[in-house]
């Protein structure tokens, strides 16, 4: 899934960029295909807020092991994500 390339963007603009990623999508590629991929991965992607931080995934596909797949690693992205923004605020906070 190429999880492990370079991040260098941020915030919800980098969150997006490495679930293209996701799809190992060449530069070559066509634009009308990712389009394509991109609206059928909403389609089946469902995301809910809870009453507290929680989030609920969930992620439709005939195959099982890609639904687990694509929301582990939507979900696994998302931690990583916030994980290096709650970082980089803590950097800037001055000492004392």
């Amino acid at each position: 899934m190429n999880l492990d390339q370079e991040r260098p963007a941020t915030g919800w603009r980098g969150f997006a960029s490495r679930v293209q990623r996701m799809f190992a999508w060449s530069k070559t590629s066509q634009v009308a295909k990712k389009q394509e991929l991109i609206r059928q991965a909403a389609r089946n992607l469902t995301v809910r807020a809870r009453h507290s931080r929680l989030l609920e995934v969930m992620y439709e596909s005939p195959d099982p092991k890609q639904a687990a797949d694509f929301a582990n690693t939507l979900v696994s992205e998302f931690i990583v994500q916030s994980q290096e923004m709650r970082w980089k605020s803590t950097q800037r906070t001055p000492n004392g």
